[in-house]
């Protein structure tokens, strides 16, 4: 796939965010597969963008959601 953009930089989204289960440090990333084949736009998820998040340390996989807004000019 390799798109090689940074949608977590472009989107000034959060680098890492803590494991809900064991409270470690964990990098967020947008799963390639919703990019290429699910649905990454916010409009179809009600507004919100979902991050992927696996924790290495103890296997839990988890989503970080965020809200956003469509601002007309």
């Amino acid at each position: 796939m390799g798109h090689n953009i940074d949608l977590i930089n472009l989107l000034g989204l959060p680098e890492k965010v803590n494991c809900p289960k064991c409270n470690n440090m964990v990098h967020t990333s947008f799963d390639e597969y919703d990019i290429d084949c699910g649905d990454p736009e916010a409009d179809v998820n009600c507004g919100l963008l979902n991050l992927h998040v696996y924790c290495d340390i103890c296997e839990n996989e988890f989503e970080v959601k965020f809200k956003t807004t469509r601002v007309e000019k």
